[in-house]
Order: C-alpha cells, then sequence, then structure tokens
C-alpha cells in the first residue's frame, strides 16, 4: 500500500515538491448531513469534489450535473445511498513547473492553472455514522479541476481500486 501512495505522488508531482491538504483528517458524507459546508456550491476545488462524492453517495444525479454536466449517462449512479468516508491526500494548483510527463499521461485534461486532487475513499451502510474496519478504503482517485466562471467543474478523473 505504500509503495502505490509513493508511486501515485510521484506520478501526481513529478519531482517537484506538491503542497498537501492542510491536514489528512476523515470526512463523511451521509444521506442527509455531512462534515463538507459546500455541497452543492462548487466555489472551491475542494467544494467541487465534495460536491460530486455526495451525488454518488446520496444518489443525486442534480449534484454531479453541477461539477460534470452530462457524465452520467456514461458512468451511471449507484444503485441506492450509502454513508462515505474520504480523506483527501493530496491538494494543488497546476503549474508548468510542476505539471509532468506522467501527470498529463495520468489526467487527459490538466494544464496549469487547473487544479488536481487526490483522495482515497471507503463506503458501507448510509445508517451507520461510521464505517469502521469492515470498510475498506480504495486505493486513489485523483480528480483534474478547472474553473469556469465561478464555480470549479471536473476536467478529468482517474481511478485505482474498486469501492466497496
Amino acid at each position: 500500500m505504500m509503495k502505490k501512495f509513493l508511486l501515485m505522488m510521484v506520478l501526481a508531482c513529478g519531482l517537484a515538491s506538491c503542497a498537501t491538504s492542510p491536514q489528512q483528517e476523515v470526512r463523511r458524507i451521509g444521506l442527509n448531513w455531512s462534515d463538507s459546508r459546500c455541497i452543492g456550491n462548487p466555489v472551491t476545488p475542494l467544494c467541487a469534489v465534495e460536491t460530486w462524492l455526495a451525488c454518488f453517495s446520496r444518489k443525486q444525479d442534480a449534484l454531479c450535473e453541477m461539477v460534470a454536466p452530462g457524465i452520467l449517462k456514461l458512468i451511471g449512479a449507484a444503485e441506492k445511498p450509502f454513508l462515505l468516508e474520504y480523506e483527501i491526500v493530496r491538494n494543488h494548483r497546476i503549474t508548468s513547473k510542476n505539471l509532468s510527463k506522467e501527470l498529463t499521461d495520468l489526467f487527459g485534461d490538466i494544464a496549469p492553472g487547473y487544479h488536481m486532487m487526490m483522495t482515497t475513499l471507503k463506503a458501507c451502510a448510509v445508517h451507520k455514522k461510521v464505517c469502521g474496519e469492515e470498510a475498506k478504503w480504495m486505493d486513489f482517485t485523483g480528480y483534474s479541476l478547472k474553473k469556469v466562471g465561478k464555480k470549479w467543474m471536473f476536467a478529468d478523473s482517474y481511478s485505482r481500486g474498486a469501492l466497496m
């Protein structure tokens, strides 16, 4: 697991130093509650990712449409709502200095000015408040985001591992 983490960090950042999120804490999105204060208002890259995650956790297609219009026609949504636990493991703005070939190979649509985030996720029954040890952490999901007007939208994503 640690080898995968190190490999993903090298791929995501190249040899350049990347800023991490201020603290890596487990956050949760439930059916009618969350640790996020901005789901449905993607005015920052974090709010866009949390809106996306809430779309799948809550099975609310309108949330996905806010950050990735038309994408549900390609990938579909979860069959029923679930509690989602996630941790932001990488969070940085893309510059010409940290945009490596590996990163452009990983994400088809990424450029200076975009934002890249990586999460690790796990899911369990929606009625729970905490997933616990029986739910396993998914490897990593990376998101390339770009600002469109006043909100952040998905440009591309990359995922390793399976949820649930």
